[in-house]
């Protein structure tokens, strides 16, 4: 028998071993990074540290519905390190049995749904099963988190004032965090390189 968090998004069900699952969280505010990657949402202040908040629903192409009452973060753990992911609803923590679980229909797997671990039936519901390093296997990090990991709680406080705009000098927040990497050709800033290359490549065809 292994233990899982129960949690819903966007009223589907899904399941994470409670394992790897470091803390649940009330929603707080997500800061988010001008520029950043698209799967970010941004980052949070949790005692003393900066943790970047991953965008799950655009990885699972679910509809992101208004937030509620019940809506929180799961801070999970990862080989990466620590972080967040915004969800619905946690439901309860549930155990379940071996023979409570299938693995993943071959069918799905041919149309490339590789962030599934299994099927989990538990009271006449059908059960979603992810683990981290399933769900985030081949994913780049460093170039979807950048630095968001490594700001200092200032930075945070900065975005967090700044949440995309400009102040009066006109600077966006990339610009207010330090050095920033400005695009040749339509003056947007950066945080990171990382983050330019990816712009150039997406909206002027990889044009130096």
């Amino acid at each position: 028998m292994t233990q899982y968090v129960h949690f819903q998004i966007n009223q589907e069900d899904f399941a994470m071993e409670i394992s790897d699952v470091q803390e649940i969280l009330p929603y707080r505010d997500i800061a988010p990074i001008s520029g950043a990657h698209s799967d970010l949402d941004g980052v949070i202040h949790l005692r003393g540290t900066v943790i970047p908040v991953l965008n799950l629903q655009k990885r699972l192409m679910i509809s992101r519905l208004e937030l509620t009452k019940d809506t929180r973060i799961i801070l999970l753990r990862t080989s990466a390190g620590f972080l967040g992911i915004r969800v619905d609803e946690v439901r309860r923590i549930i155990t379940l049995e071996a023979q409570q679980i299938s693995d993943m229909p071959s069918l799905l797997k041919r149309f490339k749904v590789y962030h599934l671990d299994a099927i989990a039936r538990y009271e006449e519901r059908l059960i979603k099963l992810i683990s981290p390093d399933t769900f985030f296997q081949n994913y780049d990090f460093e170039d979807v988190v950048g630095d968001a990991g490594n700001l200092s709680l200032d930075d945070f406080e900065r975005l967090k004032t700044e949440s995309e705009k400009t102040d009066s000098t006109g600077k966006n927040s990339a610009e207010l965090l330090g050095e920033s990497y400005k695009c040749p050709h339509c003056e947007k800033s950066f945080r990171s390189q990382s983050w330019l290359t990816r712009h150039l490549k997406s909206a002027h065809n990889n044009q130096a």
